[in-house]
């Protein structure tokens, strides 16, 4: 190359810089008008990350022109980083990290619900003009489009998120995970099969996988990809938390304690698994101990999550501490991650004390929220029929029936509420409606999903399961028992998991006498659901009154070997061996296993305390009184048969202990 060709190329790249700065000027006079308009405080941000677009649209014609400088090169690279979506700073201007602050801002206001949606989907609009081939984004404007009900426009966001990263497996995952939400099970396979081949040690398509297969009744297959996901990600918090949900309702809740304790110290900003463990141990009765978890969650997640102060004060609540459980309710509600649930759950806390009015204020501040929320709707459904509003819970159900025809639930309602009113025609009119929208939703999923249709149908199927015990129920008061046989046969064979219309028709038999029919379908409901205890109880309770005691002992053996927590069997299953054997050792033994198993149930250390009374053992009666009366909330039956056992057996100095315990409550 001659000098002077060398000095015209030098000439040249001087004048493109030149020109990429008047450029950049320009778009930046251009735009900040705009800005200034559409997102206020994010002016600054945008303006920096639109002259970046700016650049990376016209620096390869300016590079490829003329000589490649310095800033040309870096010009190019910014191109590159704002096309493939990559993560990583370049230190250009704020570079990618600035693109992903915007996201983060964005997907803040998509998660705000409808206050902020247009605002939202204008940012992300500006976004994928910024960067249209970035798949976080494409996904993130996906999820916002499905979650505002525009799923073509969602499921063409997908398709390019994929095609922008097909060797990537979130894009495929998320996909995936999308279709299988609205249904098309058999594109949710292949999508969520496609991200775990693409990236066999991903832990996270595992993982979405394996809920795939939870969700259709596959609990090996969930089981077996979980794993795989902890294979390629051993600190997978929500594999950890899911692992930890399958063992608890197995009944094996230490196993499922140490997961979900490995899973918040691996993850301590993991709001979910905090929730699960607080829920099996709430649901075990183990109330401290769920307090316990959530506390340690609240304090490990500054931010805050809705969720979890959610559960925090339904414990709350449950123990009756009624001021905390309403401060931590109004926490859930203010939450940025919070949901129209917890609305519900604050509103319906409010009602149970007898606040209608201002449960109604918290539903439809709610509905101003989240507008028309099916639960919320529900929820003002369940307080104007309290009110015996009936006007009113048609009006609302009206309204919900013209939002879904199909929704089976909706429809049972509007049944149950004309058989309130008397109107019993119109009732069995919607029960079978109900029936009859369910088989064409059941058949729709059918058709779209092909082969995975089968397990399918039958979680639809049991949608229906009210409306034929309604009917069944209907037909028994009638005096059609046959009729009302053939419903329950029906729906027994269309809902076969649906343990509830297994429980009715077994207490129909009962109640006329067809023991051993009701034998047979309490040991058929004990096969769908194992670990429900009205099932046991029930079927004991038939044979106690029969004098079989060997099988009702035995209903009360297998049901506290598959619901070992549940302490209303321990309780019955003493006092069948207390009173009606008069085996004083065998109902110690079983009262000393059941305040293990359900150390916070009080009247199981009443029942226990009362037990050890009548037979004389005053000193360790008083015991189990003094451990009984230590829970919370406290049990008044309990100190008042305390106070009687002192005043028969005990000091006036000991009883008047008791009788200031109690008072103290009792103010």
């Amino acid at each position: 190359m001659t000098l002077a060709t060398a000095r015209s190329c030098e000439l040249g790249a001087s004048k493109s810089i030149a020109r990429e700065r008047r450029c950049q000027h320009l778009a930046r006079d251009a735009t900040s008008a705009h800005l200034r308009c559409s997102f206020h405080g994010l002016r600054k941000a945008y303006r920096r990350a639109l002259v970046l677009t700016y650049a990376a649209r016209v620096g390869p014609q300016l590079v490829y022109c003329k000589a490649p400088s310095s800033s040309s090169v870096a010009t190019m690279s910014v191109s590159k980083a704002v096309e493939t979506g990559q993560d990583k700073e370049d230190g250009l201007h704020g570079g990618e990290g600035e693109l992903d602050r915007l996201h983060r801002e964005a997907r803040q206001l998509s998660q705000r619900g409808s206050q902020r949606e247009q605002e939202a989907t204008h940012m992300f609009e500006e976004l994928l003009r910024m960067g249209p081939n970035h798949p976080k984004i494409l996904l993130s404007f996906a999820l916002h489009q499905s979650r505002n009900g525009r799923n073509s426009e969602a499921e063409e966001l997908f398709v390019r998120a994929c095609d922008a990263s097909p060797a990537q497996a979130p894009a495929w995952q998320a996909f995936g995970r999308w279709q299988a939400v609205r249904g098309n099970d058999d594109k949710a396979l292949t999508l969520l099969l496609k991200a775990v081949e693409i990236d066999p040690v991903h832990a996270p398509a595992w993982h979405a996988l394996a809920q795939f297969h939870e969700q259709r009744g596959r609990p090996r297959q969930a089981e077996k990809c979980y794993m795989q996901a902890l294979e390629g990600d051993p600190g997978h918090a929500p594999s950890l938390q899911c692992l930890g949900l399958m063992r608890s309702r197995k009944g094996s809740l230490s196993a499922a304690r140490r997961l979900f304790r490995k899973a918040v110290e691996v993850d301590p900003q993991h709001g979910p698994s905090y929730v699960a463990w607080g829920s099996m141990e709430m649901k075990a009765g183990r109330m401290t101990a769920a307090r316990r978890v959530y506390r340690r969650g609240t304090q490990s997640m500054s931010e805050g999550y809705g969720p979890l102060l959610l559960a925090w004060a339904q414990v709350e609540s449950r123990l009756q501490n009624t001021e905390t459980a309403r401060s931590l309710f109004k926490r859930s509600v203010d939450c940025a991650s919070s949901t129209a649930h917890s609305h519900v759950a604050w509103g319906n806390f409010e009602a149970r004390l007898g606040h209608d009015d201002e449960a109604r204020r918290i539903f439809k501040d709610g509905l101003a929220r989240f507008p028309a929320n099916i639960r919320l709707l529900e929820s003002l459904v369940h307080l104007e029929r309290k009110a015996a509003n009936f006007e009113g819970v048609r009006e609302l159900l009206s309204t919900l029936l013209a939002k879904d025809e199909r929704n089976v639930r909706h429809w049972q309602m509007m049944g149950e509420l004309n058989r309130v009113e008397g109107r019993l025609e119109e009732a069995r009119s919607c029960f079978l409606r109900g029936i009859e929208q369910d088989v064409l939703a059941m058949q729709e999923a059918a058709s779209r999903q092909g082969s995975g249709a089968q397990k399918w149908r039958r979680r639809r199927q049991s949608k229906s399961c009210p409306c034929y015990i309604a009917l069944a129920q209907m037909d028994a008061v009638r005096g059609n028992d046959e009729d009302a046989r053939a419903r329950f046969a029906e729906g027994v064979s269309v809902c076969p998991d649906c343990s509830s219309i297994l429980i009715e028709w077994a207490r129909f038999e009962k109640q006329r006498g067809h023991f051993d029919e009701a034998r047979t379908l309490y040991a058929q409901c004990a096969e769908v659901e194992p670990t429900r205890e009205a099932v046991w109880l029930q079927w004991a309770l038939m044979e106690q009154r029969l004098e079989n005691i060997d099988a009702a002992r035995q209903c009360y053996i297998t049901g506290t070997r598959r619901a070992s927590h549940k302490a209303h069997l321990w309780q019955m299953w003493g006092r069948l061996e207390a009173t009606l054997t008069n085996d004083t050792d065998k109902a110690r033994s079983v009262y000393k296993r059941a305040v293990v198993l359900c150390t916070e149930c009080a009247p199981l250390w009443m029942e226990y305390a009362m037990f050890e009374c009548r037979e004389g053992r005053i000193a360790e009666a008083r015991a189990l009184f003094a451990k009984g009366s230590s829970i919370t909330p406290v049990h008044i039956p309990l100190l008042e048969a305390w106070e009687a056992m002192e005043q028969t057996y005990g000091t006036e100095q000991e009883r008047q202990k008791v009788l200031d315990i109690l008072n103290s409550y009792s103010a």
